[in-house]
């Protein structure tokens, strides 16, 4: 890695660190642990811009440590990943004490069903799903949350879009997947609607509150990108073939076929 390249995915690295609080990385870690995110850097689309790039290469190798964290039953890497699925459910507005409740169910899953993983550089991603599915099963015993207060007003902060692109369309999908997505379906949030409602299982009213946006927009995004898919048949038939997954419990097509 060249010095300039290497002062910037430090300086991307530690941003990364610092607000998801990861710290599996020790100091004099930190060298070779760069050394991996240049060579998965190299590996992702040229065309995204670099610090993207940095971000989307910084995930998939701490991926790869929280997996093997968990795998050693490191309390560390345990205590990480419940802190992210926490923020998760907080920024989609759940009462602190359910979405402490939510992230611990989710943590013993990932932990009981982490043989399933198929790739540890996805390994944060693939927990995101699981963390949804936990959301679903316990959603009759959660506290509905209005998208806003009596004076029209948000109820709570917005997921950041950018960061949650960052997420959905690198790691929760393949690179493959990411790119023909990318190209038919040119409209950030039509994309991620697509992948939380088909992918993930998540009603357009969930996408709706952790967007901060009104249900229209969600529902809208969603009739629109399968409209987008309906006219390129062999990308279609590409995102059916993901979507026919373990966390799906259907077959890619029909499901597909189901929205459409």
């Amino acid at each position: 890695m060249d010095a300039p390249d290497r002062e910037r995915a430090q300086m991307v690295w530690q941003q990364l660190a610092a607000r998801n609080q990861w710290e599996l990385i020790a100091p004099e870690g930190e060298d070779p642990f760069l050394d991996r995110v240049f060579a998965e850097y190299q590996n992702l689309k040229a065309e995204d811009a670099p610090e993207k790039r940095l971000r989307v290469a910084c995930h998939r190798v701490y991926s790869v440590h929280l997996y093997n964290g968990i795998q050693a039953r490191e309390e560390r890497a345990a205590q990480e990943v419940w802190l992210c699925f926490v923020r998760l459910a907080l920024r989609g507005g759940t009462p602190q004490a359910t979405a402490y409740e939510l992230a611990q169910e989710a943590v013993t899953r990932v932990i009981e069903k982490l043989a399933s993983v198929r790739m540890p550089q996805s390994f944060l991603a693939w927990a995101i799903q699981v963390f949804r599915t936990v959301q679903r099963d316990l959603r009759p015993k959660a506290q509905e949350v209005s998208l806003t207060n009596e004076d029209g007003t948000q109820a709570y902060e917005a997921v950041d879009m950018l960061n949650l692109a960052d997420i959905v369309e690198t790691n929760v999908i393949t690179q493959e997947l990411a790119d023909l997505l990318f190209a038919v379906i040119t409209n950030p949030l039509e994309r991620i609607t697509l992948v939380r409602c088909l992918l993930q299982g998540d009603p357009p009213r969930d996408v709706a509150k952790e967007l901060g946006l009104p249900l229209h927009r969600t529902r809208v995004a969603k009739a629109r990108a399968l409209h987008r898919l309906r006219e390129h048949p062999a990308t279609m038939a590409r995102f059916a073939s993901y979507v026919d997954t373990p966390l799906s419990g259907s077959s890619g097509s029909a499901k597909v076929d189901a929205h459409v």
